[in-house]
């Protein structure tokens, strides 16, 4: 039976942290984390998004359907009621996650690391 040694995890995690940054104010520790929760919700989005979008893209049943009363055939209805939902979902999507969260991400990374940057060269830091 081999013997169980013991791993210090607070030596190995010292290893992990950057050694280039440290968090000087309260600010960008919390602006950090601000800007890591809203990159977690922009991707929660994409997901979202793409699994409504394959979840609800038109079959050939609803072509079927659709072609039977307006008397068309089904292949172009078809092609017809994706195009409409790719259309519906893509301009969903700039609105909610490239008009909106994007530019959050970016006022919140902006703001945060900007005033920190500002800081180090009042003191005269490089």
């Amino acid at each position: 039976m081999a013997d169980i040694q013991r791993v210090d995890l607070k030596a190995l995690t010292a290893e992990l942290k950057p050694k280039w940054y440290t968090y000087t104010t309260f600010k960008e520790y919390f602006g950090m984390w601000m800007a890591i929760g809203s990159l977690v919700v922009v991707a929660a989005l994409i997901v979202a998004f793409f699994a409504v979008w394959a979840a609800s893209r038109p079959t050939p049943a609803d072509a079927a359907a659709v072609a039977e009363t307006l008397g068309q055939s089904e292949v172009i209805v078809l092609r017809e009621l994706r195009a409409e939902h790719f259309e519906e979902f893509r301009d969903a999507f700039q609105l909610f996650v490239l008009s909106g969260m994007v530019p959050l991400f970016t006022l919140l990374a902006g703001y945060t690391f900007g005033s920190a940057r500002k800081k180090q060269e009042e003191r005269g830091e490089e």
